[in-house]
């Protein structure tokens, strides 16, 4: 199950009300390419997220999708509509995974000298 706690930088798609289920969406579609209903079957069989409905799940894909945190990566048969979507998160979330699980001062601690300068040149 994927941290329910932000151990780095608070961000934006980690807060409110759908946090827990962003939080566990990302790092599972890291892993593999899946369509919503995919994602829906996998959240059922997950402790703490056994009542989430399949319209919650299709509406917070959509949402990570518009924000650019997942985008599709391709498509399959599918049983019930013929094709569906497969989604993949982009570097901009699996980046924002990072930042959620990296505290600023473990950076700060283990980062080289050349980390730190592009960080700035970055940030």
């Amino acid at each position: 199950m994927a941290p329910t706690k932000c151990k780095g930088i608070p961000l934006k798609v980690f807060s409110g009300k759908q946090k827990k289920l962003n939080r566990i969406i990302l790092p599972l579609l890291e892993k593999n390419a899946l369509a919503k209903e995919d994602v829906f079957h996998v959240l059922r069989k997950t402790k703490g997220f056994r009542g989430v409905t399949s319209k919650t799940v299709c509406r917070r894909i959509d949402e990570l999708n518009k924000e650019g945190y997942i985008a599709p990566s391709g498509k399959r048969p599918s049983a019930v509509q013929g094709e569906c979507i497969l989604y993949k998160t982009t570097r901009k979330g699996l980046v924002a995974l990072r930042m959620d699980r990296r505290s600023g001062d473990d950076f700060l601690d283990k980062a080289n000298e050349e980390e730190k300068d592009e960080f700035l040149r970055i940030y």
